[in-house]
């Protein structure tokens, strides 16, 4: 998912250089698939949702039964000897583990596995605080860690390189060990005094007599959980198809929906942006949505079609349409502050189009202030954000090419795009 903007990825340090159902995101190509199956009423290609759900294995046993994705904790590698830093750009510090999903290919060859990583800063006093760096892993079906058929459990792990030591908190590369048992590896010592704080002081004698890695499990629950300073709480992620009008639930999700496909129909062939005409009779009810968002509803016509059209389904967390030719996929937060231009894929030249977006709706599940309602988060959030944003919306490269790269384990940096919250975007016109 890259994104040509004003923004340069960063680049990633590699090791020697470098109700919803449970289902993966496998949509078809476009190219693949009949018209009539691929639109929704209105023209618009269809949607899958995310949402959250409890915690559950993910790229575990036949990858026919792999979930949608996970939220949280510490990636899972689809390659297994994946070894990386991913800093911030701005501090230099290693970026937070926000969410990975998995959503292979029949083409090419070499993404029929394919997961998409997405991590964030949320170092309180970086200045690109709540930006995001994503990454793509994929593999053949034909490789040394999973079964080439969706009905065999076999992961072998013979050809897993166990002298690579990743941080005990957040998967990343470690550079040092707790001095003490010299089992668990740290990235960071913030990472390791975070690790001690939440169950390593305890499970450290534990580590030094067995010689291994060691958390005791209500530990590592509460981690789960909770997470930490440096960690989001974990949870599955599992998708659903986007309600259309058809099958909405009640008299208004079908009004609000059919006011969306007018709206859009209507702004394919007028000369301005506005997503709802003055006139338009729109019927929400988003007064959580909107307080968590910082702004009022009549500020911006964009910010009502995003009202209206999350309304379908209001706890997604996720919004997955990949490589939509007409690229009016994207259900922004507000009208300004997208990006202009799109910068092609480093590998093979082709334009990034859009793949997925993350939701506003999510920040309030990462518990990041503790507070247990979204009014009491929006009020801890009027003044200081610790982490925020409209939408993060990834962009990838419609090949999936491996840019050249011999080693699979290389993770493959796309571009996601950081749409500011329009509480934030009105103050700073309002400083313009």
């Amino acid at each position: 998912m890259a994104d040509k903007s004003v923004v340069t990825p960063d680049s990633v340090v590699l090791e020697e250089a470098s109700a919803h159902e449970d289902a993966s995101f496998e949509p078809t190509n476009y190219e693949d698939e009949d018209d009539e199956d691929l639109e929704l009423e209105g023209g618009d290609m269809e949607v899958e949702l995310g949402f959250l759900g409890e915690k559950e294995a993910h790229l575990y046993g036949p990858f026919g039964e792999w979930d949608g994705g996970k939220v949280g904790g510490s990636p899972v590698w689809l390659h297994p000897n994946t070894h990386v830093d991913i800093k911030c750009s701005g501090c230099d510090k290693n970026m937070s583990f926000l969410l990975q999903i998995y959503c292979p290919l029949d083409h090419p060859e070499q993404a029929f596995h394919r997961s998409l990583y997405l991590f964030c800063c949320r170092t309180t006093d970086c200045p690109r605080l709540g930006h995001a760096r994503t990454f793509r892993s994929q593999l053949p079906q034909d490789n040394l860690y999973y079964a080439n058929h969706e009905d065999i459990n076999y992961r072998p792990l013979d050809h897993v390189n166990k002298s690579l030591h990743r941080c005990a908190l957040c998967g990343l590369k470690a550079t040092f060990s707790c001095s003490a048992c010299h089992v668990a590896h740290y990235c960071s010592k913030e990472h390791q005094k975070d690790h001690w704080k939440h169950g390593h002081k305890q499970d450290c004698p534990q580590c030094l007599a067995t010689h291994e890695l060691f958390e005791d499990v209500a530990h590592a629950t509460a981690l789960e959980d909770n997470g930490s300073k440096f960690l989001f709480p974990e949870y599955a992620i599992h998708i659903d198809p986007e309600p259309a009008t058809s099958v909405a639930h009640t008299a208004t999700e079908a009004k609000m929906m059919h006011d969306f496909e007018q709206a859009q129909t209507s702004r394919r062939v007028a000369t301005n942006d506005d997503v709802f005409t003055d006139d338009s009779a729109i019927d929400i009810s988003q007064k959580d949505l909107s307080s968590l968002l910082g702004s009022s509803p009549a500020v911006d016509k964009t910010y009502l079609a995003f009202l209206t059209r999350v309304a379908m389904a209001k706890d997604q967390v996720l919004r997955y349409c990949r490589w939509n030719i007409e690229q009016d996929a994207v259900l922004w937060v507000h009208s300004t502050d997208r990006p202009t231009d799109v910068p092609v894929c480093a590998g093979c030249g082709e334009p990034r189009l859009f793949e997925f977006q993350v939701m506003p709706q999510l920040l309030y599940h990462l518990k990041l202030s503790g507070e247990d309602s979204i009014e009491s988060l929006a009020a801890t959030n009027a003044g200081k954000h610790e982490l925020d944003w409209g939408t993060l919306v990834v962009y990838t490269c419609p090949n999936s090419c491996s840019q050249g790269r011999h080693d699979s384990a290389e993770l493959i940096e796309e571009f996601v795009w950081r749409q500011t919250p329009l509480e934030q975007r009105e103050e700073e016109q309002r400083l313009e």
